[in-house]
């Protein structure tokens, strides 16, 4: 009988020290390196890339990325022929940006939150180098000579977004920006890549 009672006042010691640390933590936002991997569109086209963050005072998060994108010409068309296979019409550039980017980003409302739920302001400078490969020797339009394009300018971001927790280690984010990308020269269509563009990321925290 002692046995069973000693079991029963066990049971809510054990409970009320579980939830005691559930209300610490929920009242104590993490603040955790970031690691992963990105899919993003902007208008010009679609990209992928990486990114490292390390955790500072004040939730600030401090890192860097990579990431490449692949442009579509702004007449471009794809569609499935009568047999199914994919065509592309009104293609004319192989166009292609890849950049190297500083980040800065600060977490916001982290103590009026759930821990689980981690809105965000970010802002990035960096470089970032265009690349276009024509498919035709001659402008199909103009009938001039064409020639492989290259070029390396700065870019400067602005983006603000939400990361939530998929599990304890891993999480998602989903972010809207906008990147300044201007080049001397023009990449494929033009010399002014600066766009609107939305960024999903999936990483680990640790």
């Amino acid at each position: 009988m002692k046995k069973y009672i000693l079991f029963i006042l066990i049971i809510p010691t054990f409970a009320l020290a579980q939830f005691e640390n559930y209300i610490v933590d929920e009242y104590n936002p993490t603040h955790k390196t970031l690691a992963g991997g990105m899919f993003g569109m902007i208008e010009q086209g679609a990209g992928i890339g990486a990114f490292y963050e390390l955790p500072y005072s004040n939730f600030w998060h401090l890192g860097g990325r990579i990431d490449g994108f692949m442009l579509r010409d702004s007449k471009q068309i794809e569609y499935y022929d009568y047999y199914g296979y994919p065509q592309i019409m009104n293609k004319r550039n192989n166009a292609f940006l890849i950049d190297l980017i500083v980040t800065a980003k600060k977490r916001i409302l982290a103590n009026e939150l759930d821990d689980s739920i981690r809105p965000f302001v970010n802002f990035g400078a960096g470089l970032v180098y265009g690349m276009n490969f024509p498919e035709y020797d001659l402008d199909p339009i103009e009938g001039t000579p064409t020639g492989n394009q290259f070029g390396l300018t700065y870019t400067v971001l602005g983006s603000i977004g939400v990361d939530a927790t998929i599990n304890p280690g891993s999480y998602f984010g989903l972010s809207l920006e906008y990147r300044l990308m201007k080049f001397n020269k023009n990449i494929g269509e033009t010399n002014n890549y600066s766009t609107i563009g939305i960024r999903l990321e999936i990483g680990k925290r640790f």
